[in-house]
């Protein structure tokens, strides 16, 4: 074998005929060339792929303490906050939560939001960007992209004046009211209420098309049921509502569409909806200042069109009634509320704009900011779950309470609809191509990793 690769090595030319003959023999006299040693490089090539997707893969800690962030949409302050919050993975209790404002700001909560582009109502998110309502109240919206840093990718490129050309006449695109927003977790579509308009819409978030609507009177929330089914809340001041709907908005079914007259005097205008983890929902009513406003909790029966809810009303929070506007002056009660979210506490958080000045008016003792349902009853499961002030002066973050601003301090002078990150969509956004602030490099070295992986395996082939 020597002898016939230094007589292969001469630089001498022969016919091809000679040569086509003399490799067959070399072949069958060396046999096949003995495969790389899989077990060294193999990692080489793991590595390079690891550090390929590194930056796009979740990371997992075995830590039982976990930082988060949670986005509020000021309506007074015509901004989006952002707070830290500790959760303790033992204790399952959110244990702090401070301002994170842009930048990073631990002393203003501030995050988006200016006088040309007034950030009002819904937020949601997913792996890779944030879902912003901008625009003025009554006025003309978009839906736009931010990075997670806050950085303005683009507005979505949904057609709202085709939508409304095609539509009722009380569809105008200067006027859409667009409510809270929610992304599917597969980043692929988008639920928008909107208010005005009186429709919901679900959107192709990679082209921005409208690819099914629901004409309703005034939804204002949504929220996705574990099958993908949508609950809409219908707060109008028509027949008011909470209606079931498939994942391409048909019409299954009203699922609630009163309450009994010991709460709120049977006043029912759903506004903020959320599916715990068990499946079953929780429905802010909103009466619109006639009293202290009340979280109602429902477990279903059924499915499809025989889907039927029950009012839980042990594991309810009931407001107390009042006869005027701005009766309700207590600290632990709520008053026209919209939005509320699920913590990863599993607890709900609710965002109250009514007492502190944006309608009825300051009132001592009455602070707008983000209350907490302890849905567990406090350290006694046995007893009623209890309403708690979160954001306030007296209980967390001193100073973040009826102030002014996106320019001057921070504060929660009518915070409208809240979204933790961990209820987020789980993928990336399917319209958002660009990638994420730093990913290149460790994609790159990724990809040199591997190449150097794969070159390796084949010298180690020739030299065999």
């Amino acid at each position: 074998m020597i002898l016939m690769k230094a007589k292969f090595s001469q630089k001498q030319k022969k016919p091809s005929a000679v040569r086509k003959k003399e490799n067959k023999m070399f072949n069958k006299l060396s046999c096949s060339p003995r495969k790389p040693d899989k077990a060294k490089i193999l990692p080489l090539i793991t590595l390079g792929l690891g550090l390929s997707f590194l930056s796009f893969a979740p990371v997992t800690h075995a830590d039982v303490i976990n930082t988060g962030f949670l986005y509020v949409s000021d309506y007074g302050l015509s901004e989006l906050d952002r707070y830290q919050y500790t959760y303790d993975q033992t204790t399952n209790a959110i244990t702090g939560i401070q301002a994170y404002g842009i930048g990073n700001n631990t002393s203003n909560a501030y995050f988006l939001g200016s006088s040309t582009n007034p950030i009002k109502e819904g937020v949601h998110g997913t792996a890779n960007d944030l879902i912003i309502v901008g625009g003025p109240h009554g006025g003309t919206t978009s839906i736009q992209r931010y990075t997670l840093d806050g950085a303005l990718i683009g507005t979505i490129p949904v057609d709202f004046g085709s939508f409304c050309a095609s539509v009722s006449p009380q569809c105008n695109v200067n006027s859409l009211g667009i409510g809270n927003v929610l992304v599917t977790d597969n980043g692929t579509y988008m639920y928008a209420p909107l208010e005005s308009a009186g429709y919901v819409v679900k959107v192709d978030l990679a082209s921005g098309a409208i690819v099914a609507s629901v004409q309703l009177t005034g939804a204002h929330d949504v929220a996705i049921a574990a099958n993908g089914d949508v609950y809409a809340a219908d707060y109008s001041s028509g027949p008011r509502k909470v209606i079931h709907l498939t994942d391409n908005l048909v019409f299954e079914n009203n699922l609630i569409t009163s309450v009994i007259s010991t709460i709120n005097g049977g006043t029912f205008r759903p506004s903020g909806l959320s599916v715990a983890s068990d499946g079953s929902l929780y429905v802010q009513n909103n009466t619109s200042g006639g009293g202290c406003d009340s979280v109602l909790h429902y477990t279903f029966t059924g499915s499809g069109t025989g889907l039927t809810a029950a009012l839980d009303q042990a594991g309810s929070y009931i407001g107390a009634t009042g006869t005027t506007a701005g009766s309700c002056t207590s600290k632990n009660a709520l008053e026209f509320t919209f939005g509320n979210n699920i913590g990863p506490d599993g607890d709900l958080y609710i965002a109250a704009l009514g007492g502190g000045g944006h309608i009825f008016g300051t009132r001592a003792g009455y602070v707008d900011g983000i209350y907490k349902f302890d849905i567990a009853g406090g350290t006694n499961p046995t007893t009623a779950p209890v309403l708690n002030i979160l954001l306030a002066s007296n209980t967390g973050i001193a100073g973040y309470t009826e102030t002014a601003g996106p320019n001057g301090p921070s504060g929660l002078r009518a915070p409208k609809y809240l979204q933790f990150d961990t209820n987020f969509a789980t993928s990336p956004d399917a319209g958002y191509n660009a990638p994420e602030p730093n990913t290149l490099p460790m994609v790159a070295a990724g990809l040199i990793f591997t190449a150097a992986g794969r070159r390796l395996a084949r010298r180690k082939s020739r030299n065999s």
